[in-house]
């Protein structure tokens, strides 16, 4: 889950580490590679936070999201094919999240939840489950909880109808939340970072995939560029089956070609350092602006991201490695501004 200050300082970081180790050769221009067939069709938005209330549709909160997903903000051709849904309700303010309600395991909450996913199902629109907490990767004991989770989703799964069952696991594992843990223990590996953290999110992602789940994990969109053992690993294959960069600028040049200053993440670099056959999406942020005013796009409107969406799906239709875009996520999407094209 996205937290107010982490990307923003993200960008910083990313100045100050290209300056003393040397910038990166910088793209003038998107790196399109060359690719087999045009795979442009993801449209995909979180769901946060509104498990108990799109569940239960209080006060009608299920019908306005389903006519929404339809035609975000009105405009039907950006339908949406893909909802990341965070099914369970949690209190957040405690450390590990605690379950207020659990409907993937709930037998007597099961039956709304696979009503909700029947429902998305009928509009022509996946669910995968949406999760995720950074200290799943700090120790054997938390790893096993996502684990755990995925074993919930095959049970679900094989107690629902086919149309009642989840089409994926979406995670949001973000290790550099953890703040100054993230920069130790990297003695041996190929990056400086946290080799345990890194190596137990490839263990929850590959666990997840081994029992035959679609998976991915809400990756920054820097990673590819600084953090290589698990960018390796995503590589290699077995870890997940796309890959989500949280793609977080607010100007066409930026979602393109990455941040101003260094050219770091964006676009352009993460198809070039994506050397495997693995479909990427491409996440933007809504959030409303303050601390979060540099990268998203709530302040510019919907037509704004809209109009860059649009831009870069043109710019990569033939490149099968961009499998399209996502909205971070329903709750300030569904109240943004709708600007003007930019």
């Amino acid at each position: 889950m996205f937290q107010l200050n982490t990307l923003t300082l993200r960008k910083i970081f990313m100045v100050a580490t290209a300056t003393l180790m040397g910038l990166m050769p910088i793209l003038t221009g998107p790196v399109v590679p060359s690719a087999l067939a045009a795979n442009n069709t993801h449209k995909g938005m979180w769901v946060w936070d509104m498990a108990d209330a799109l569940l239960n549709n209080t006060g009608g909160a299920q019908d306005t999201f389903f006519n929404f997903a339809v035609a975000p903000k009105g405009d039907a051709s950006f339908k949406l094919t893909h909802l990341y849904f965070e099914a369970r309700s949690y209190k957040k303010s405690t450390t590990p999240f605690t379950i207020l309600k659990d409907p993937l395991t709930t037998p007597s909450l099961q039956p709304a939840l696979r009503a909700f996913i029947r429902r998305a199902h009928s509009l022509g629109i996946q669910v995968e489950y949406l999760d995720g907490q950074a200290i799943w990767v700090t120790s054997d004991v938390y790893k096993a909880v996502p684990v755990g989770i995925c074993q919930s989703i095959v049970n679900f799964n094989a107690g629902g109808a086919a149309d009642e069952k989840f089409d994926g696991v979406h995670y949001d594992i973000e290790p550099h939340t953890l703040g100054r843990s993230w920069h130790t223990n990297y003695a041996g590996g190929t990056d400086h970072y946290n080799n345990t953290y890194e190596s137990n999110l490839i263990y929850i992602l590959s666990s997840c995939k081994q029992m035959g789940l679609r998976v991915t994990n809400d990756t920054g969109t820097d990673y590819a560029h600084y953090v290589f053992d698990l960018w390796n690993a995503y590589m290699a294959g077995g870890v997940v089956d796309y890959i989500t960069i949280m793609n977080y600028f607010d100007t066409k040049n930026e979602w393109v070609n990455g941040d101003t200053q260094t050219h770091i993440g964006g676009i352009a670099e993460n198809l070039q350092l994506n050397t495997s056959t693995i479909p990427m999406v491409f996440g933007a942020e809504t959030g409303s602006p303050g601390s979060l005013g540099g990268i998203s796009f709530y302040q510019e409107g919907y037509n704004c991201m809209k109009s860059v969406f649009d831009y870069s799906g043109s710019l990569y239709a033939n490149n099968a490695k961009y499998w399209g875009v996502a909205v971070h996520y329903y709750t300030p999407f569904s109240a943004m501004p709708m600007g003007s094209a930019c």
